[in-house]
């Protein structure tokens, strides 16, 4: 009966050995894929957000050659030329003749109503 005894508990013993064997490669196979999961994860979110990065940095470009335009446009209209030109078109009348009002001294106050 012993020999009956050791044979069934070798039998449970080694069917257990194999139960946690397979149960720790199921678990590490697991980890592996869940790990694997959450890098492609990582991967996938960094490579987008070098996608965007590069998007904003040719908007930026774009916007900062537009700047250099309107600065540029911006000068050109503050020329003393092309104000005369505007000037012109709006027939203004050039000053003949400029006259200065006397000013008062200063202890004398102007009342005003």
């Amino acid at each position: 009966m012993s020999a009956f005894f050791n044979q069934h508990h070798n039998l449970i013993a080694s069917q257990s050995r194999v139960t946690i064997s397979r149960w720790l490669g199921l678990a590490a196979l697991g980890s592996v894929l869940v790990w694997g999961v959450i890098y492609l994860v990582i991967i996938n979110a960094v490579a987008t957000k070098g996608f965007e990065i590069k998007n904003l940095e040719q908007q930026l470009a774009s916007v900062k050659e537009e700047n250099k335009k309107l600065e540029v446009r911006s000068t050109e209209l503050q020329s003393l030329d092309s104000i005369e030109q505007g000037l012109d078109k709006s027939k203004f009348v050039s000053v003949q003749k400029i006259e200065y009002l006397a000013t008062l001294p200063p202890d004398v106050g102007v009342a005003l109503k």
